[in-house]
């Protein structure tokens, strides 16, 4: 029924508040780890649907590609010419895409994973 008088004194509370921040740091913590696996599961969600995508356009230009080269090589009436087109035509894709790449794939990566990032710890600040 009595409590000790070191409980209630000034040791007694500094303990106390030692402890309370012992709790918050490890709930804290907590929520930044629990934030980093959100994060890294979409990450790896949005790469493997990036992955897929990629690997699907990929097959649908290759097919894309051969009946556009047969088609010239008919025209043409030479199947050569149309292949030496149609690689002309990638080739001319891919050096726009290397000189643009800043713009299209570097700018647009930052931003997603800035906002990826910096919008869940905002959540996490407004919930406490």
């Amino acid at each position: 029924m009595a409590t000790s008088k070191d409980e209630t004194g000034p040791v007694g509370k500094f303990e106390n508040l030692a402890d309370s921040a012992k709790e918050y740091l490890d709930m804290r913590l907590d929520a930044i780890k629990l934030q980093l696996v959100e994060n890294l599961s979409v990450l790896f969600s949005r790469i493997v649907s990036v992955t897929l995508l990629i690997i699907f356009i990929g097959i649908a230009l290759a097919f894309l590609a051969s009946a556009f080269s047969w088609w010239i090589g008919d025209l043409l009436e030479s199947k050569a010419a149309g292949t030496v087109i149609t690689g002309g035509l990638f080739l001319l894709l891919a050096l726009i895409l290397y000189f643009r790449r800043r713009k299209l794939f570097i700018n647009s990566m930052v931003a997603m994973f800035s906002k990826m990032f910096f919008e869940t710890s905002d959540k996490i600040s407004e919930e406490e």
